[in-house]
Formats: structure tokens, C-alpha cells, sequence
């Protein structure tokens, strides 16, 4: 079983599209010096002396998961792959990004991503073209409602 980060951060809100964007950084790779770093201020995570490298993705593909339970047999709310509610390094995959979406059609008519309330679980596997897969994160995504008249 390869290890990922425990995520549990994001949030579909119903009928609302559903966007986020990260980035990988590549260990292997030395650090860099930060050319916006404060040496007045003190060193903390939005004030780094150096920086990691972004992970070039060239090659690389991703599935993501999102299901009803925490297991593989749990249905399927939402099914992302590479072009399909994932891109990878847009707009050149030597930047490390990842971006997911789905589209506010999914969040508003699917039963389960539409009700308020409900805990989903998902992973997301970067795929390499050769080796083996590289399981990103897991964790929970919560389903709300916009508190919001618009």
C-alpha cells in the first residue's frame, strides 16, 4: 500500500462548480533560493529563505475517486482523470500543478454530491508512464449548501 497525505480539507458546494489547484514539489531536487524572501521578517511558511522545486509531471496521468464510502466498493459519486475534471501542469507540466474540477451540472444533479450534509471520501493517484503509481492524498470532502442569496 503506497502512503498519501490525509486531506480533509475541501468543500463541493451544491450546484456550484468545484475547482482546485496544488502543486507537487520534488524532494530530489535541491532547494532553491526564495527571490522574494524578507530577511526582516521572520522565517515561516509564507516567508521562506529557500523553496522546493516543483515535480516535473511530463508523462504523468491522474485518476481521482470520490465515493460514498471509504472503500473501494462504495459507489461512485464522481470519477476524474487526466482531461476529464483533471488537468496536469497547466499551462506546461514542469510546473508541478494539478488542477481539479467539477462542473456545477455534477454537484446540482447527482443525488448524493446534491445533498447537503453528506461526507465523501476520496484518493488521487498521479500515474507515471513507467513505475509505479503515486497515491497523492485521501481523505473526505464535505457537500453544503451556499448560505448566500445571489
Amino acid at each position: 500500500m503506497s502512503r498519501s497525505i490525509e486531506y480533509n480539507g475541501w468543500c463541493v458546494i451544491t450546484g456550484e462548480d468545484f475547482r482546485e489547484k496544488f502543486f507537487i514539489k520534488d524532494p530530489t531536487l535541491p532547494k532553491i533560493d526564495n527571490p522574494d524572501f524578507d530577511p526582516s521578517m521572520k522565517e515561516d511558511s509564507a516567508n521562506q529563505k529557500t523553496l522546493f522545486q516543483a515535480k516535473d509531471l511530463t508523462g504523468y496521468t491522474a485518476k481521482m475517486d470520490i465515493r460514498q464510502s471509504a472503500n473501494r466498493s462504495g459507489a461512485i459519486l464522481a470519477s476524474l482523470e487526466t482531461g476529464l475534471g483533471i488537468t496536469i501542469g497547466s499551462p506546461d507540466p514542469t510546473d508541478g500543478s494539478v488542477e481539479l474540477f467539477i462542473d456545477n451540472l455534477v454537484t446540482n444533479q447527482d443525488p448524493i454530491l446534491s445533498a447537503a450534509g453528506t461526507e465523501a471520501f476520496y484518493d488521487i493517484f498521479l500515474i507515471p508512464a513507467l513505475g509505479d503509481n503515486i497515491r497523492l492524498f485521501n481523505g473526505t470532502i464535505r457537500i453544503v449548501e451556499s448560505v448566500t442569496n445571489v
